[in-house]
């Protein structure tokens, strides 16, 4: 992930809940963990196989800013643009250099 630079998360598993997409963009990437803000939207199961992509408009307002240690988690609570919170818990790791 690049600082101020979105990536959307798909959580698309067939289940009740439907496909959430979750947008998580990190605001300060420090030696020790980084801090990212959290946005999140809902859709229903498709009737057809296709996963249906994330609305530039149906993203809910961010979250507050979370600080989440590389190799430990942090929690984020967001609620979605239906107004179910949703409770979404960060693994971040710190890439490493490739080894020949």
């Amino acid at each position: 992930m690049k600082l101020g630079s979105p990536a959307v998360l798909v959580c698309s598993l067939t289940n009740p809940f439907g496909v959430v997409h979750a947008e998580i963009t990190p605001v300060e990437i420090g030696t020790d963990a980084v801090t990212v803000r959290v946005q999140v939207q809902h859709v229903p199961l498709p009737t057809t196989a296709e996963i249906p992509d994330a609305l530039a408009t149906a993203w809910s307002p961010a979250s507050p800013r979370v600080r989440a240690p590389y190799g430990g988690s942090a929690e984020v609570q967001v609620t979605d643009q239906n107004g179910k919170t949703w409770t979404i818990v960060l693994h971040p790791e710190r890439l490493t250099g490739a080894r020949s």
